[in-house]
Parts: C-alpha cells; structure tokens; sequence
C-alpha cells in the first residue's frame, strides 16, 4: 500500500502538468476568422491629388468614399480591412488596381484610411466579404 501511495504522490501531479499542457483546440469563431484572413501586408493611403481621376473600374476616385485598391481580387469585391495594430476595422469596395509597389498589398481611400487611423502606411488584415 505505500509503494501505491509513493506511485500516486507522483503520478496525480504529473497527469495534472500533463494535461495542463496539453494544446488546446480553437474555438470555431477563431477557426472561421483565421480561415477568413486572405492576405496579409502592408496597407497605403491613396493620394488626395487623384480626386475625380477615373479608376480602374470606370468610377472617379472619391476620397470621402470607402474604396481601395488591390492588384488580384475581381472589382467591386467588398473586404474587410483590419489594422493589426490597433484592431479597427472597416469594409471597402475594391474600384482600382494597384498599389504598384511590392512591398504593399493594398491602397485605402482617405476615408478607410482615417477609419482605421492609418497615416502613410500600416500593417493590416484583409478579408474577403464578398
């Protein structure tokens, strides 16, 4: 009966730790927003100087409204735009192509941009609404 003892003074601990480490499985809500996220990158803010310019899709650039560029995604898809930062985030129509640089993903109008506090460049999430 002591050896028993010894053994379980041991054992419960341990089956305790154990289990305790054991990777927890996500929840569904954090399986579908992973599974959500289309890319990921480094987002721009269009210039002011393009107002009224024709985009890609015919419309004239509108600061005040919520649009962006992207290089692949079909015109008029909606995504869902988060800064990793700060976790805002906002809905956009992609209208245009670009950015024409490698290192960004995406180009925001004035409006997405002052949304999600974005000056010059951030990090951000997109995923596809539609």
């Amino acid at each position: 009966i002591t050896l028993i003892l010894r053994y379980c003074v041991w054992l419960v601990p341990l089956a305790l730790i154990w289990g305790g480490c054991a990777k927890k499985e996500p929840t569904a809500a954090q399986k579908a927003d992973a599974a959500a996220v289309f890319e990921e990158g480094i987002a721009s803010v269009y210039s002011d100087n393009l107002a009224g310019k024709p985009t890609a899709s015919g419309e004239s650039y509108d600061p005040k409204k919520a649009t962006c560029a992207h290089r692949t995604l079909p015109l008029g898809t909606v995504v869902e735009v988060e800064r990793i930062t700060n976790g805002r985030r906002i809905k956009c129509k992609i209208n245009d192509r670009g950015p024409f640089s490698d290192e960004r993903i995406i180009d925001l109008s004035r409006t997405v941009a002052d949304a999600l506090q974005v000056q010059g460049i951030s990090k951000v999430k997109l995923r596809k609404v539609n």
